[in-house]
């Protein structure tokens, strides 16, 4: 049973104002650019055991604003003015030995997305965006259209990198008809934006369990190390 990616786990690139698009073709040698997301985001070993990469890609800045939730067009416009120049997506999964006859009743997913802006002023007015947006309870269900009635409320985790910021929601999936819990934080340091996302889907999620949000956070500090050192290394990808 294949997870449901491009109907539940949109979290990563809603935050960053934007929908799941359909994955681009890459070129065999990476360039700079994407060399440097590649290294700044999780990689298979940073994840629990059984945990394995299911799918990446990467969206350019025309592609991250045709699906915007809110405007389109207001988006291409921000993310031109804010310097927007790549980002990378991954999906991770973890992987449930079948019982014969037995149909699995939780599924657990990760979402990982690092975005690139030309200077820290673009990716600080990107992330405020996304901040904004997860506080209008308005805007919930244009953002989350996968689940039916999501409910959205601040995490409380310790600060990471220059600025971060956390959220959970809940609710049941339009598709699966099942319950959804979505734990995700977003960071950012200097010019990158990154996020983690950690989702659950079940027939019944227990949702006061410490030990995923504890999952989430040790998740978010790896991500962020990446991030540092990946900058460190190529200190001028992409700037202008």
């Amino acid at each position: 049973m294949k997870f449901p990616w491009r109907c539940v786990l949109v979290v990563a690139a809603l935050m960053a104002g934007s929908l799941l698009v359909a994955a681009c073709e890459e070129e065999e040698q990476s360039t700079p650019l994407e060399a440097l997301l590649k290294a700044a985001t999780l990689q298979a070993d940073d994840f629990p055991s059984g945990v394995t990469l299911d799918e990446e890609f990467f969206v350019t800045t025309a592609e991250a604003a045709e699906v915007d939730p809110i405007d389109p067009e207001d988006a291409l416009k921000k993310f031109n003015e804010w310097g927007h120049l790549l980002t990378y997506q991954r999906f991770y999964l973890e992987e449930v030995e079948p019982e014969a006859g037995v149909v699995p009743t939780s599924m657990t997913g990760f979402s990982v997305g690092v975005q690139i802006y030309r200077d820290a002023d673009g990716a600080q007015a990107s992330m405020a965006m996304s901040r904004e947006r997860t506080r209008d309870p308005q805007l919930a269900a244009r953002m989350w259209p996968s689940f039916l009635q999501p409910s959205i409320s601040p995490l409380s985790l310790a600060d990471i990198g220059d600025e971060s910021f956390a959220i959970q929601v809940t609710g049941t999936s339009r598709y699966e008809l099942a319950e959804v819990e979505t734990l995700a934080v977003m960071i950012r340091e200097d010019r990158l934006l990154g996020s983690v996302q950690r989702v659950v889907l079940a027939s019944e999620v227990d949702i006061p369990d410490r030990s995923r949000i504890e999952e989430l956070e040790t998740l978010a500090d790896k991500l962020h190390e990446r991030m540092e050192a990946a900058l460190k290394e190529q200190p001028q990808a992409g700037e202008g």
